[in-house]
């Protein structure tokens, strides 16, 4: 675990190296889903062209949208195991997933009552270390070994 976390470490290390040169990322339209193993949580991700639109299609799981918010990206969970990130293809940034992946840390932590506060920020952390990394694998921006 610990080499595991190390390594996340240095790719968002060489990830932010990167986004200081070019903070676009550039990708395409895709929806893919990977496993957050200590918690048993499911995580999709999207990437499309219209976060309403899209969103609006994944109701049945997350419940209704907001109709008169507009988003670039969106962390959505309904109670469940499963959560989702969605993001605006052709405004994601590498800070709009950071940003987006701290909302999810916490979302997950919140659903299996886990603290956040000073005394609990590693579980936190470990957390958000093993989703930052697993999720720029997951949208194909970075390789991870």
């Amino acid at each position: 675990m610990k080499e595991k976390l190390e390594e996340a470490i240095k790719v968002c290390a060489d990830l932010a190296a990167r986004a200081a040169e070019s903070d676009h990322l550039r990708l395409r339209q895709m929806k893919k889903k990977f496993h957050v193993p200590l918690y048993d949580a499911v995580v999709w991700v999207v990437v499309c062209d219209d976060i309403a639109k899209e969103r609006k299609k994944w109701e049945n799981l997350f419940g209704p949208v907001q109709a008169d918010e507009m988003y670039d990206a969106l962390c959505s969970h309904s109670g469940g195991q499963t959560f989702g990130l969605f993001f605006e293809r052709k405004i994601i940034t590498l800070k709009i997933v950071a940003h987006e992946t701290f909302h999810l840390t916490h979302r997950i932590l919140d659903w299996v009552g886990g603290n956040f506060d000073k005394t609990h920020h590693e579980q936190a952390a470990l957390l958000h270390g093993f989703l930052m990394p697993t999720i720029l694998k997951t949208i194909g921006r970075v390789k991870l070994q």
